[in-house]
């Protein structure tokens, strides 16, 4: 997997999506018709106040370039009422440990609360220019299996 670094503090997202697609980020940005810059939000910081990128615009960049994407979560909830009740009776990190079974030699997006980084099947290429195991990911919420069709 090529690194792709982010050209700015919103764009961690889109740019995991590249080094999985192996798509230029320029192009992906094209594909979507945005650069995830506009401001929403003023009263929040940066990179809060941004448009920035869904999850959703990314699955159907996947479908673009053929590609099917999988979430996979960390700690499903169900809502019947007001409040969220987990639907397993497993800890998360058991759930990210079955998680990384089937991420292992597959392409991927793992999602925390504040960052999105590329997983190639054996590492993690973080959009900050790193590169690390899967051990060092702190608080993985969502995993995307990215597969080829």
């Amino acid at each position: 997997m090529k690194m792709v670094k982010n050209p700015n503090s919103w764009s961690c997202l889109l740019a995991s999506a590249a080094m999985v697609l192996d798509q230029p980020l320029e192009r992906l940005v094209q594909d979507l018709g945005h650069d995830g810059s506009k401001i929403m939000w003023p009263e929040l910081t940066e990179p809060y106040r941004r448009k920035s990128f869904h999850i959703q615009e990314i699955v159907l960049l996947c479908l673009k370039y053929k590609h099917s994407c999988t979430c996979l979560e960390t700690n499903p909830l169900s809502t019947p009422s007001e409040v969220s009740l987990p639907i397993q009776a497993i800890s998360p990190a058991i759930i990210c440990e079955r998680i990384r079974i089937h991420a292992k030699k597959n392409k991927g997006i793992c999602i925390t609360p504040t960052h999105a980084c590329a997983w190639d099947g054996f590492k993690i290429f973080d959009p900050k220019g790193l590169i690390y195991l899967w051990e060092d990911l702190k608080e993985l919420q969502f995993f995307f299996l990215i597969k080829e069709f």
